[in-house]
């Protein structure tokens, strides 16, 4: 594999290519600017701007071009419109960022949310986990299955103590009746998945709150079909876009979070 094609490769597998977020963009009537890029890779682009009057928010960008043929600009037009659905219909649970608006095609922005993510050693007000606990059912009665629960830089511990959820670009919604009778044992799955995970974090943050036992008992057994088959995917391919990376002549902000 020569260097150009490295590049190449590079380039292309970014969401944006080798070009960096924009420096400023207009979104609900104001003019935000950059501070810094969160994550870049495949899919899509986020970072921090802030307004003039010291508002902070998040821009994400999905791919807003093909990839190897794929109708990937058409894709993330769809992407963006799903989140976008997503976080209109919970605004009123108070545990997700605030919606401000459209940028671009592929673009939203939302609220940031000060704080951290839930990593071990996080600490965490007693109602933290039933509220986290409660939002997953409201979005289960809602018709939604959030399916990222495993990862926890997507579970927020704001600064006030409240729990948050972001990134809703896998979240799996109902399609309208009779069609729902069809996808409902699929769905009976997702939301036994989103709980499974949570008291995963619940255990891990809280040692005690659930025993081995217990947990053991929770786990599906098509989480543990997942684990054997996704996880050696996983890397394998996060090796070889590090080797990848290290053969780029030009390393957007952010890119090296995959």
């Amino acid at each position: 594999m020569s260097k150009t094609f490295k590049q190449w490769f590079y380039e292309h597998h970014l969401a944006l290519g080798n070009k960096e977020l924009p420096e400023s963009v207009e979104v609900a009537g104001k003019t935000w600017k950059k501070v810094k890029a969160f994550k870049h890779d495949f899919f899509a682009a986020t970072g921090m701007y802030e307004s003039g009057a010291g508002e902070i928010s998040v821009l994400k960008i999905f791919r807003p071009r093909s990839f190897l043929l794929l109708p990937y600009g058409l894709l993330s037009i769809l992407e963006r419109r799903h989140e976008e659905k997503i976080y209109l219909r919970l605004q009123d649970t108070g545990h997700i960022p605030k919606w401000i608006g459209r940028y671009g095609k592929t673009g939203f922005m939302h609220e940031y949310v000060p704080g951290g993510h839930l990593n071990k050693g996080t600490k965490v007000r007693d109602d933290f986990f039933p509220n986290l606990e409660a939002l997953l059912k409201t979005m289960h009665q809602r018709g939604m299955a959030y399916l990222d629960t495993n990862k926890p830089d997507n579970i927020i511990v704001g600064d006030d103590g409240n729990c948050y959820l972001i990134d809703f670009q896998i979240t799996w919604v109902q399609p309208p009746f009779p069609l729902n009778l069809l996808t409902y044992p699929v769905f009976a799955i997702f939301k036994d998945s989103d709980l499974y995970h949570l008291r995963k974090h619940w255990r891990r943050i809280l040692p005690g709150s659930i025993s081995d036992e217990d947990f053991k008992k929770m786990r599906p057994w098509y989480i543990k079909i997942h684990r054997r088959i996704a996880d050696p995917i996983r890397v394998v391919r996060r090796a070889y876009l590090r080797k990848i990376e290290q053969g780029a002549d030009n390393k957007p902000e952010g890119s090296a979070k995959h």
